[in-house]
């Protein structure tokens, strides 16, 4: 072969060789290792300066960058440098004796390969790169990638090159099985490169956010993982690149537009040349850890509610007590009609501050009040009432109630509070005016809560429904429109625990909710309350009973607060009792000792300063263990420590109260003939 032809040859290979590179840069399953190889051919062919073209090959030839060995196509081995001879363990004195040929060094199972090479030749002149095993001198096997180049015109001499794939197969079982380990992680492993793509996804991912391996490799994972906050990628980037790691809790969402909350580590990967080549993130999902601290910090909340309630609850209930004690002396001095709507109103507001601070109380406490079965119809009647006297004139306000609606068992002051939030929050609705509608009827419901008809096996309830014409409620937030503290409305018109309050007292009452909104058209609530068990069932607006009056009996009241003191005693006096009065526990025991005879029963306020109501009526009991208490209070709790220290009352009152049922107490508890009765609560 002529210098020139060689030369000519050599080019010929060389442009191979960048083909090759062209293909491996395009294919992501061609080795990185045969990748990297290629170009160092080329560059060591570029380095030749060699004039003489055979000097040239002869050149590249014996380097050690590469196995090379040329062979004929009958199969013969014509030469091989060091490196080939070391990879396949055979001589040069074997090889000069002809003992190597190709056949020899392939095992059988790779010959179709062999054939599929030797057609490339005839065909392009040119084949590879393939994969396939040699067959070493002692028995072993070792992986290969070949490629090559016919020499000569008619492709009878090829010049190939081979690449030792034992350490690129040992590192790639070693990646298997370290990705294993890294998808039997319950936490989402990922790689990036530094433009956010997805170089690597693991089974925790995948388990995490929805996409699968193969629909995540190659994608960015802004789009994926951060498109509700973009911006907070390349806050995250920033830092790295100053400190090279970051760790911080994320925001993020899922394949199915779930919203999850990740603590997320990642850490900045470099390469040989040192700078930053890819990234590695590891993200725990910490979604049901965060809503168990948040749920944890609303019961702190309203623990602090329950605090907080509870030290104002005395002193607010101690101001209303003698307003509703004051309002039966004045509604029999004043007669006339004006008179009488004006301490109406007066005593239906008192009332209702009362039973306020009891359901903050409730509420924070987790407590339920009184049940009774009652009316609702009347109930409903008063709210309508209320609500056309104090709602804006542009909300007009309708009412369909049943006249044989069924008796209900509850709370009647939490049936008040559940139908006025609904009814408040059906008004902020409507801004510019609109209609409000209360209706009330029997129903029957199945085990499914459906409808059925009269007669059917189901159950009974009552149906209270309230429907506006306002603006409706977004799908979006209507799971959420029940949980404390959630409101839609502006800073400081709005506590959001207005139906989170109403949820509870129904659930309390042993019924159910069912919301349905248009965007736009209104909202309907429905609240389903079980019907009572027995027909039989007392109105909530209470009849003018007939005035209990003592006859001169004498009474001792204690009480640390003035005003209740002097209104109990100027009205019980009204009514024929003869009162003592004291401002704390050790004044109520020097009282008593000294006149126990006279004494015929004792009004004991239970919270008070120096000597609480507990240790007064332990003391009282050391002087007369028949002693008739009857202890007012407005925190019912407070009994608690009474039962535990085993005292037996002779009746209970709580505060704030009507005089009606302070006389109607007091004259069962004095005309009963036991001295020994547990607890009265009226």
């Amino acid at each position: 072969m002529t210098a020139m032809k060689l030369s000519e040859e050599i080019e010929s290979l060389r442009e191979f060789l960048v083909s090759l590179q062209q293909q491996s840069d395009q294919a992501k399953a061609t080795p990185i290792l045969f990748s990297q190889l290629i170009k160092h051919l080329i560059q060591t062919l570029k380095k030749l300066e060699l004039t003489d073209g055979e000097s040239k090959f002869r050149a590249l030839f014996d380097s050690e960058v590469i196995p090379f060995m040329t062979w004929h196509r009958d199969g013969r081995i014509l030469d091989a440098n060091d490196a080939f001879l070391r990879l396949a363990g055979f001589t040069h004195d074997e090889l000069k004796r002809g003992e190597l040929r190709c056949d020899s060094l392939t095992p059988p199972e790779w010959n179709q390969r062999d054939s599929l090479i030797q057609s490339e030749i005839e065909t392009k002149k040119k084949f590879g790169p393939f994969e396939k095993e040699y067959v070493r001198r002692d028995g072993s096997r070792v992986p290969v990638l070949i490629g090559g180049s016919a020499l000569t015109s008619e492709g009878d001499v090829v010049i190939s090159f081979v690449l030792d794939l034992s350490e690129q197969k040992r590192t790639q079982q070693k990646l298997r099985e370290q990705a294993v380990l890294l998808n039997s992680a319950h936490d989402a492993i990922m790689v990036l490169d530094m433009q956010d793509r997805v170089l690597f996804w693991n089974s925790g991912a995948e388990r995490l956010y929805g996409w699968s391996a193969e629909e995540a490799y190659g994608n960015d994972c802004r789009a994926m993982q951060f498109k509700n906050d973009p911006a907070k990628l390349d806050e995250i980037k920033l830092a790295m690149i100053e400190q090279g790691k970051w760790t911080g809790e994320l925001r993020q969402v899922t394949k199915q537009g779930r919203e999850i909350i990740v603590q997320s580590s990642r850490t900045l990967m470099y390469g040989e040349d040192g700078q930053p080549q890819s990234i590695l993130s590891i993200n725990t999902d910490i979604t049901e850890q965060k809503n168990l601290e948040a749920q944890f910090l609303r019961t702190q909340r309203m623990e602090s509610i329950g605090t907080l309630a509870g030290g104002i609850a005395h002193d607010f209930i101690n101001i209303l007590s003698p307003i509703l004690l004051s309002i039966r002396v004045l509604r029999d001095r004043f007669t006339d009609e004006e008179s009488r709507r004006s301490l109406e109103l007066l005593q239906e507001s008192a009332e209702r501050g009362a039973a306020l601070v009891r359901h903050i109380l409730q509420f924070a406490k987790g407590t339920v009040g009184e049940f009774i079965s009652f009316q609702p119809q009347h109930l409903l009647k008063e709210i309508v009432k209320m609500l056309k006297e104090t709602l804006p004139k542009k909300i007009e306000i309708g009412c369909r109630i049943a006249r044989d609606l069924w008796a209900i068992t509850g709370d009647p002051t939490q049936i008040h509070q559940i139908v006025m939030n609904i009814c408040l929050n059906a008004s902020d609705a409507m801004p510019f005016g609109g209609k409000l509608v209360i209706k009330a009827e029997n129903v029957y419901l199945n085990e499914k809560g459906e409808r059925v008809e009269v007669g059917a096996a189901a159950d009974r309830y009552v149906a209270i429904s309230i429907s506006d014409t306002g603006v409706g409620i977004p799908e979006q937030i209507r799971d959420k429109i029940f949980e404390p503290f959630f409101t839609t409305k502006p800073q400081g018109k709005g506590t959001g625990l207005g139906l989170s309050t109403v949820l509870r007292i129904v659930k309390a009452h042993k019924g159910f909710l069912d919301v349905q909104s248009d965007v736009g058209k209104g909202t309907r609530l429905d609240v389903y309350l079980p019907a009572a068990a027995s027909s039989e069932a007392r109105s909530i607006i209470e009849s003018r009973n007939k005035i209990k009056f003592g006859k001169g009996e004498s009474l001792l009241v204690v009480d640390d607060e003035a005003a209740i003191r002097e209104v109990t005693r100027s009205t019980l006096e009204l009514y024929g009792y003869r009162v003592l009065t004291a401002r704390n526990g050790n004044e109520a025991v020097r009282l008593y000792a000294a006149k126990k005879n006279k004494i015929a029963a004792v009004l004991l306020d239970l919270m008070m300063p120096h000597m609480d109501g507990v240790v007064t009526i332990h003391r009282l009991r050391e002087i007369n263990p028949h002693v008739k208490i009857v202890v007012s209070t407005g925190m019912k709790a407070a009994l608690d420590s009474l039962q535990v220290n085993g005292e037996r009352l002779s009746g209970f009152i709580e505060k704030p109260y009507r005089a009606e049922e302070l006389l109607q107490l007091l004259s069962k508890v004095l005309n009963r003939r036991s001295k020994r009765q547990g607890l009265n609560f009226r």
